[in-house]
């Protein structure tokens, strides 16, 4: 099944990875699934304690227009993800990490659609794809996810079909 090899390949960090054709027509079908199926669970996201980092990726998705110094925290933002396939809860002002905490789903797939914004002469278009696609993997990996996160993870498969089309 699609989603064990994905497992294997993120313990891995994606290293020495293969996907043959039929795997990759999986994938793709799997991606396709989920953008047409309603499953999600009917819980809402609670108004927890949100982290540093969190906090920050949030407001620049909900800003109208981003500025210059927000499309570099973002690809500050990409740079920690594509080394350590993660984001921490906290950060010093140099983004340095400060606590060894992972951020919440929600952050990884609000973060997808971020990086979608950025221009190409920052990310090139096969980078991008990558590192959508990793979250979305991320995602998929998680058992049960809310309807917000459904959302997300939608716009970002959206996304990343968009950027193969653009790629092919």
């Amino acid at each position: 099944m699609i989603i064990h090899k994905i497992k294997k390949i993120n313990k891995a960090l994606y290293h020495h990875t293969y996907f043959n054709q039929k795997d990759y027509f999986d994938y793709l079908n799997l991606l396709k699934k989920k953008i047409k199926g309603n499953g999600a669970n009917k819980k809402k996201l609670t108004n927890k304690n949100f982290s540093q980092t969190e906090k920050i990726i949030f407001e620049l998705y909900n800003k109208k227009s981003l500025t210059e110094n927000d499309y570099f925290i973002i690809e500050k933002f990409y740079n920690k993800f594509s080394v350590f396939l993660s984001l921490k809860k906290k950060y010093n002002r140099k983004l340095v990490k400060t606590s060894n905490l992972k951020c919440i789903n929600l952050t990884y797939l609000i973060f997808g659609i971020l990086l979608f914004k950025l221009n190409e002469k920052v990310i090139s278009k096969s980078n991008k794809l990558n590192t959508i696609l990793k979250i979305i993997d991320l995602s998929l990996l998680k058992k049960k996810l809310n309807t917000i996160e459904e959302q997300f993870l939608k716009k970002n498969i959206i996304n990343a079909l968009r950027l193969i089309k653009k790629l092919l």
